[in-house]
C-alpha cells in the first residue's frame, strides 16, 4: 500500500516479501526511494490498511490475522513501530477500506458482513473503536472507492454494481450518507486507487514571553506564532500562574495581571500643619509562568508562557497624589526616612499622602 508512514507530506510505498513476510517501506523524495526495514510478520497475518488512526499527521499499518481475524494496528513513525490492539474481528467480516469518514483529522475503519452485506463503521480514535451502523447493500453492489469527492474534509463512499457498473457515491457525515446516482460504466472499466491526501500537520506551539510591571496588565497574542495556520486554531483550555490571573479574551490572545497590589503602613509623621503617611506597595515582582492548549478541531499542543514582572514605581506619581515634593518624605519622623532624596527616588516604592489637619 501507499501512506505517509513519516509526516514529512510525501507518500511512501509499503512492501511485503511473500516468501518471508517480512514488512518494509520505500521511503519517498520523488523518485529515489530510500530502503527502510519495518519487521517481520507472520504468513497467517496481512496488512489491510493504511491511514492515519491516530492524527499525528503520520500513517499507520492496519493488519489482520487470518486465521481468527484479529485486527491490530502498528502506530508508525517512519519505519519505528508500536503494536496496538484493535479488536476481534469475526472472518465473515471484511475490512473494505479506511478513510476519514467524520473529518476529525483521525481515520477510520469502514467493514462489510459478507453474510448480510451489512456496511458498518469503526470511528476510530488511535485504537480505540466506536461502532456505527451504515446501510445494507444488496449483493451485488462493493464499494469501490473511499475519498473526499465534495471537498467537505469527510471521505465519500463510491458503490458500483458488479452486475451492470452502475455506479453511485454515497455523500458521507460521519456514518449517515446522502445517496447521489453518478453513472453507467461499462463493466470492461475499472475504478483506480485514489491518490493518498497530504496529511494534515499537526498543531505545532512556540513558547511565548511577555512583561509588564506589576500594576498593569498585559496581552499575549500567543497564537500568533502557533502553527501551521494561527486563524484555524482555538485556545481550548490554560493554567493559571502562581502571582497572576490569565483571562481568555476569545481572539487567540491571553492576558496575564497582578492578582492585587497591597499597601503596607510603614509609618505617621507631621509635617507642618498636615500629617502624612508613608506605605509601602506590596506586589509580586520576578517571573510568572502559565501554558496553554491550542487546538484545530483535529490535533492539540502545549505551549508555554513566561512574563517577567517589575515592581511598581511610586516615585513620580507621588507629587501629583500628594502635592508635596518627594524630598520632603526624608523630613518626616518615621521609617520611610531616608538619608538623602536620590535614595528615596531610587527605591521607588512608597507612596506618601497628605491629610488635610
Amino acid at each position: 500500500g501507499v501512506g505517509d508512514l513519516t509526516g514529512d507530506g510525501k507518500a511512501d510505498i509499503v512492501l511485503r516479501n511473500k516468501d518471508s513476510g517480512y514488512v518494509f517501506m520505500w521511503e519517498m523524495d520523488g523518485p529515489s526511494p530510500i530502503y527502510r526495514g519495518i519487521s517481520a510478520l507472520a504468513l497467517n497475518k496481512e496488512v489491510v490498511g493504511i491511514g492515519d488512526l491516530t492524527g499525528d499527521g503520520k500513517d499507520d499499518i492496519v493488519l489482520r490475522n487470518k486465521d481468527n481475524g484479529y485486527l491490530f494496528m502498528w502506530e508508525m513513525s517512519g519505519n519505528l513501530k508500536t503494536y496496538l490492539g484493535i479488536s476481534a474481528l469475526a472472518l465473515s467480516r471484511e475490512v473494505v477500506g479506511i478513510a476519514d469518514l467524520t473529518g476529525d483529522g483521525k481515520d477510520d475503519i469502514v467493514l462489510r458482513n459478507k453474510d448480510n452485506n451489512y456496511l458498518y463503521m469503526w470511528e476510530m480514535y488511535g485504537n480505540l473503536k466506536t461502532y456505527r451502523g451504515i446501510a445494507s447493500l444488496g449483493p451485488d453492489r462493493k464499494v469501490v472507492q473511499l475519498s473526499d469527492l465534495n471537498g467537505d474534509g469527510k471521505a465519500d463512499l463510491v458503490l458500483r454494481d458488479t452486475q451492470s457498473g452502475y455506479m453511485e457515491l454515497w455523500e458521507m457525515d460521519d456514518n449517515l450518507f446522502n445517496a447521489k446516482p453518478i453513472g453507467p460504466l461499462a463493466l470492461s472499466r475499472e475504478i483506480q486507487p485514489s491518490p493518498v491526501p497530504p496529511p494534515v500537520p499537526p498543531v505545532e506551539t512556540i513558547n511565548d514571553a511577555g512583561a509588564t510591571a506589576s500594576d498593569k496588565a498585559v496581552t499575549l497574542s500567543v497564537l500568533a506564532n502557533d502553527k501551521p495556520d494561527p486563524t484555524a486554531l482555538s485556545i481550548v483550555s490554560f493554567t493559571q500562574p502562581a502571582n497572576g490571573v490569565v483571562v481568555n479574551n476569545g481572539n487567540g490572545t491571553l492576558s496575564y495581571s497582578q492578582n492585587g497590589l497591597a499597601k503596607e503602613s510603614v509609618g505617621m509623621g507631621l509635617y507642618k500643619t498636615h500629617c502624612m503617611s508613608c506605605h509601602r506597595v506590596v506586589g509580586f515582582s520576578g517571573t510568572d509562568t502559565f501554558s496553554y492548549v491550542a487546538s484545530d478541531g483535529r490535533t492539540s499542543a502545549s505551549g508555554n508562557v513566561s512574563v517577567t514582572v517589575t515592581s511598581f514605581d511610586f516615585s513620580g506619581s507621588s507629587r501629583d497624589i500628594s502635592g508635596i515634593p518627594v524630598s520632603r518624605c526624608a523630613d518626616l519622623p518615621h521609617p520611610c526616612k531616608a538619608p538623602g532624596d536620590a535614595e528615596i527616588l531610587a527605591i521607588g516604592k512608597f507612596l506618601i499622602q497628605r491629610f488635610a489637619p
